[in-house]
């Protein structure tokens, strides 16, 4: 797995949320789950070149060892997920998360019941430095 990909367009990054879903796939397997969650079907070639892209960055193996193709995720979700939110944390946030959740608090996008039930959650599963 590589250690550090190069940074993922958010269409290359949609891409690789399909594989993470269907696991593996053809670029007509892609292209049909694009075109569920879109309702528009790209051209085929714009699939093939994205799935190309996410292979030079190293973000999805190719088997080329039978036709069609099939592509899978080379990144686990949680740790690209992570390495996101870390980034998002720094760049928007400035490396303060508690700003990030009082924002979903005041936003409303997380409840203080919510944000409780995830300290309980955290507490349990023995997370470092979660107290309620």
């Amino acid at each position: 797995m590589p250690s550090s990909p190069q940074k993922l367009s958010p269409g290359e990054f949609a891409i690789l949320k399909i594989l993470w879903r269907i696991e593996s796939g053809t670029v007509a397997d892609v292209r049909e789950a694009q075109t569920r969650r879109d309702g528009i079907a790209p051209a085929y070639t714009t699939t093939m070149t994205m799935l190309g892209r996410l292979v030079d960055k190293q973000a999805v193996r190719v088997d080329k060892d039978r036709q069609p193709y099939r592509y899978r995720p080379a990144l686990r979700r949680n740790t690209l997920l992570k390495r996101k939110l870390r980034d998002f944390v720094r760049t928007v946030y400035d490396d303060e998360p508690t700003v990030l959740i009082r924002q979903l608090l005041s936003d409303e996008y997380l409840s203080a019941d919510e944000l409780a039930e995830l300290l309980r959650e955290c507490a349990s599963s023995g997370y470092p430095e979660v107290e309620e």
